[in-house]
Formats: structure tokens, C-alpha cells, sequence
């Protein structure tokens, strides 16, 4: 009989939360008191839900793809701050209330607890033709 508790089981799992949906501690603010949310959309999927239950409260990301655009909302818990992070983003076509900074490395904001929606285009790079 074969172990369902393996290691690659685990590293599907991770990989799924900390690359697709872009949940990740931030090493300087250990248990979770900073969260990096940096979601990767693409590679065949038109949609991504996940959450974590941290010390502080749920983390939540939910992503979906609508006419050729990312809706992004998120979750950050009380007492928790979080850094936003989209560098496959060409342009924000609805910032909710987050103020966005660019970078060559894409676009980013700060914010602390509460419910966030963002809307935005990604650079065409990132295959989304399967979607309606």
C-alpha cells in the first residue's frame, strides 16, 4: 500500500497556493503578519481560489478571468498588513481603493487588513486564449 502522505502530494499542494494563487509569508514578518499576495493566472486555468488559515485570521485569494482581464479580490486578516504584488499586470483598469506604484517589475501596493478588488489587464504573454 502506497502513502497518500508524501512529500509530492505536499509540493503539488504548495505550489498551487504559493505560485497559482500567490499566498506567501514574508521571511521578515514571520506568521503571516505581512502576507505577499502575487497570483499567477495562466497555463490553461480561468480561475483560482485558495485561503489559509493563519495565525491571525483567513488569507484569502480568489482570481477569475473575464473577457481577457483578471478580477482579483483578496482577504487580509486583523493585525496583518500585506504587499500586493502583479508583475505580469500591463495595466490596472480598476483599482478598488488600493493605490498602485510602478516598477520594472510590474505593479504593487501596500495595504492593511480588510477585503481588496482589483481589476487588470495582463501583457499578452500570459496565455488567457482559452477563456470565452
Amino acid at each position: 500500500m502506497n502513502s497518500f502522505n508524501h512529500y509530492a502530494y505536499g509540493a503539488v499542494g504548495e505550489w498551487l497556493y504559493r505560485t497559482v494563487a500567490g499566498i506567501e509569508a514574508d521571511e521578515n514578518a514571520p506568521g503571516f503578519k505581512h502576507v505577499v499576495i502575487s497570483p499567477l493566472p495562466g497555463g490553461g486555468l480561468s480561475w483560482m481560489k485558495a485561503s489559509y488559515e493563519s495565525i491571525y485570521g483567513e488569507i484569502a485569494v480568489h482570481w477569475k478571468v473575464v473577457n481577457g482581464r483578471i478580477a482579483l479580490s483578496f482577504r487580509i486578516p486583523a493585525n496583518t498588513t500585506a504587499t500586493l504584488n502583479l508583475p505580469f499586470a500591463k495595466a490596472i483598469v480598476d483599482a478598488g481603493k488600493l493605490i498602485f506604484s510602478s516598477s520594472n517589475s510590474g505593479w504593487s501596493a501596500d495595504c492593511g487588513s480588510g477585503e481588496y478588488c482589483v481589476e487588470y489587464l495582463p501583457y499578452e504573454s500570459v496565455d488567457l486564449t482559452y477563456v470565452d
